[in-house]
């Protein structure tokens, strides 16, 4: 102040410096006093500054455009990261930034941890326990299979071999239909976007998680991979999961999984839904049409050689609906075909030589015990006659058969 002598400029306060001649200034933001304070230098990359000292940006942030602050890479946009302060940069296809902003993580990771979720595995295990209420407890009684349950379902596929009560749960789970991996997500992101969600019937592309790839034919998805129906089952519409053949039909059936069809004519499907078997199986008198279950058909009649349909039984045969027999002499098949009646129920003069109906015997005759022929009345003695369709009877006294024993 007395102008007696020169104080340096960083008595002034760490941002001052002067160049020859003049006097003591502030640098301006992004800037540091040169060593000698002579002059201001630029804050190198990574580096921010009011004027004073140049200070390095954590990682998870950037300069800003002056260097005079630190921005954090979350306003750079969703999937910007700094692992060095320097620069907000962009993670790559099939990643995002971490919650820090310091580093890039894949998706794959993030598919992981949610489907591994606590409560989403807790869920799974409730549907299980009420489904399968025996056997869940027999394995979760049981330390070895219950950890083998545990693994198997945070395994991307079921297991095939292990603890017997862990496989004969797992058969129940299949059995019923409880869709295990059908709540399953798969993540995948764009270059310079973040990790979302592939949709059902879908899976992360395997190599680069930066594209979602639609399911094969008989393949289903919860978005995160791709898993082949079984046999008895389809696809959804969707794909987001395994249908089975039961809702397309009672003639529905799939070998593959691939997708659901009605059996043929005379056919049915079995109980697995797996393949189609004859109608003849479910016994004799079973007949399906096409898409149609095998059913018996009905009296009187019996199936086709085919056994799509059912043909009605010929002249003098019955049926139950299984196969047609011929009534025996002496009999007639009823209205409906379904049995054979006796020619004694048709009249007393009725009889039947074949078994194909029943008709009156002629004047002068009369049937036999059997009802399968007409004897003469002379056959009951010489005083027999009768009349067309009436039984033999004695003329009275006075009188005597006429010559054909009709009168």
């Amino acid at each position: 102040a007395e102008r007696t002598a020169c104080d340096p400029c960083s008595d002034m306060g760490a941002s001052f410096y002067s160049a020859a001649g003049a006097p003591c200034v502030s640098c301006n933001v992004g800037k540091q006093p040169a060593a000698n304070l002579a002059s201001c230098a630029d804050c190198p990359p990574g580096h921010f500054s009011l004027g004073d000292a140049c200070t390095a940006c954590d990682a998870g942030s950037e300069p800003s455009n002056d260097k005079g602050y630190c921005v954090s890479c979350k306003l750079a946009g969703d999937n910007a990261y700094s692992s060095d302060g320097v620069d907000c940069l962009t993670c790559g296809a099939g990643t995002q930034p971490n919650e820090e902003r310091t580093a890039c993580v894949g998706c794959a990771a993030l598919s992981a941890e949610a489907n591994s979720d606590s409560g989403m595995i807790d869920f799974i295990q409730t549907e299980i326990e009420s489904t399968c209420g025996d056997l869940y407890s027999s394995c979760a009684s049981d330390s070895d299979c219950s950890a083998e349950f545990d693994a198997a379902l945070l395994a991307d596929e079921m297991p095939t071999a292990g603890h017997a009560d862990l496989m004969s749960l797992l058969e129940c789970v299949d059995d019923s239909g409880i869709e295990v991996y059908s709540y399953r997500v798969g993540y995948y992101s764009l270059a310079g976007a973040a990790c979302v969600p592939c949709g059902s019937g879908k899976e992360p592309h395997s190599a680069t998680q930066g594209s979602c790839v639609d399911c094969l034919n008989g393949e289903y998805s919860g978005g995160d991979m791709c898993r082949s129906c079984a046999p008895g089952t389809q696809p959804s519409s969707d794909k987001g999961r395994c249908d089975p053949c039961s809702l397309n039909g009672d003639s529905s059936h799939s070998t593959d999984g691939v997708a659901c069809s009605s059996c043929q004519a005379g056919s049915n499907p079995n109980a697995d839904r797996t393949a189609c078997v004859s109608c003849a199986d479910a016994g004799a008198g079973f007949y399906s049409a096409a898409g149609a279950p095998c059913q018996m058909c009905g009296i009187g009649k019996q199936p086709a050689g085919d056994l799509a349909s059912c043909v009605d039984c010929g002249s003098g045969e019955y049926s139950d609906g299984s196969s047609c027999e011929r009534c025996p002499a002496g009999t007639q098949p009823s209205n409906d075909k379904g049995r054979c009646e006796s020619c004694t129920t048709q009249g007393d003069s009725s009889h039947s030589v074949d078994g194909v109906s029943c008709t009156s015997c002629g004047a002068g005759s009369n049937p036999n015990a059997e009802r399968t022929a007409c004897d003469p009345c002379s056959d009951m003695g010489a005083s027999f006659y009768s009349a067309a369709g009436a039984p033999c009877v004695s003329c009275n006294v006075g009188k005597q058969p006429a010559a054909n024993l009709a009168s």
